[in-house]
């Protein structure tokens, strides 16, 4: 049997995509999205999503200025519209910010303990009586949605834990998503001498993945982490930071060392949402990896660092003002220290002549006579 293929009488109007056709060949797209927006297309339309730290209003900018144009896309000024973090100065970049310390201090951020919810610790290799995970919380009784067991006491709450000798026990965290993980802090049981003293610590990205084994921090990099230890009470946080950061989202604790059954609480150490300046210390501190000291002290000086600037104490014989130079030169460089004349500006109690030396002096005497020093009664207080 066979037929003709013909243009329907039936006609209809599809939608044109302008974020991917072209005016002409080789030409201009049919949207007019700003170089820092993604193109959407819509039915019968298309949309301008501005790229992460852009908006198309003007309302965040400091000038106010909006050229008006459809599909435009304006850097966001976070320092002065939107919330941000900085502890000292906010400066305004292209689609972000960076922060800014005083003179003599440096942004670290603040890495730090965080207790991860119930929801997150999902995952064990041990259950509880009531055929629910165990809850490792650093501190459980500050989460609500989590109720004892029946046979506990109130504001008791049972710890992750397994049978002692299990060689297979694991407890996983769940960062919630992909972030850059510093390490891990662990707790003992509250209720009884029961601890993990070592583990070690595994990371992953995403479920599918493979488990990647992560070194603990320390001169001698190892895959052992110190847990707690027996003198630990209830409330003391033990915390393994990892030899490198790990950018990954859930982390898995495997105990190899525990005092009684294995048990503990753990959380992860993430860098907080608040940032704080700390202070560089220049007199040890290094302008480069192998180079010279960020002070710039005289040889014959200590260095005393101080909050945000050091001070440069001159040694025992050497002073930083031309006072006590005979010429008076003071070749005027921060730090310098020079040697002081005691024999010109020092009282000294030489004898007949003083000569002056490296930070000291010595005495001479005439030809045919020595510096004896002198010996004589001394009265004691009564």
């Amino acid at each position: 049997r066979a037929g003709l293929l013909l243009e329907s009488v039936t006609r209809e109007c599809a939608n044109i995509n302008e974020c991917i056709e072209l005016k002409s060949p080789g030409g201009a797209p049919l949207h007019n999205c700003d170089s820092n927006a993604q193109c959407e297309d819509t039915e019968q339309s298309f949309n301008c999503i501005c790229n992460t730290g852009y908006t198309s209003s003007a309302d965040f900018q400091p000038n106010g200025i909006n050229d008006g144009v459809v599909g435009s896309c304006y850097d966001v000024d976070e320092c002065t519209f939107i919330s941000h973090n900085c502890p000292f100065e906010c400066e305004n970049t292209d689609a972000s910010f960076t922060c800014t310390c005083p003179p003599g201090q440096y942004d670290r951020g603040v890495v730090g303990p965080e207790d991860i919810p119930l929801v997150r610790h999902s995952h064990s290799s041990s259950w509880d009586d009531a055929s629910k995970w165990k809850d490792s919380r650093l501190n459980p009784e500050s989460n609500e949605g989590w109720v004892p067991r029946a046979d506990e006491v109130s504001n008791v709450f049972e710890p992750w834990g397994t049978r002692a000798g299990d060689t297979v026990a694991w407890m996983q965290l769940d960062a919630g998503a992909i972030t850059t993980i510093y390490g891990v802090v662990t707790m003992r049981r509250r209720t009884a001498t029961q601890m993990v003293t070592a583990y070690e610590v595994d990371v992953k990205s995403a479920e599918e993945d493979p488990w990647t084994p992560v070194d603990a921090a320390g001169s001698s990099p190892s895959p052992t982490f110190t847990g707690n230890v027996a003198s630990d009470g209830d409330d003391d946080q033990a915390e393994g930071y990892f030899a490198v950061p790990q950018e990954a989202r859930y982390v898995r604790i495997r105990p190899t060392e525990a005092v009684g059954y294995p048990s503990m609480r753990a959380g992860l150490l993430l860098e907080s949402v608040t940032r704080e300046c700390a202070n560089i210390n220049e007199c040890i501190e290094l302008k480069s990896p192998g180079g010279a000291p960020l002070h710039n002290c005289d040889s014959n000086a200590q260095c005393e660092d101080t909050e945000q600037s050091f001070n440069c104490i001159c040694n025992t014989g050497y002073t930083s003002s031309a006072d006590f130079q005979p010429n008076g030169i003071n070749d005027g460089v921060v730090g310098s220290c020079y040697d002081v004349d005691e024999c010109t500006f020092i009282s000294h109690n030489c004898p007949f002549e003083c000569e002056n030396t490296d930070a000291s002096f010595t005495c001479t005497c005439p030809p045919g006579q020595y510096d004896r020093g002198v010996v004589g009664p001394e009265d004691i207080p009564l």
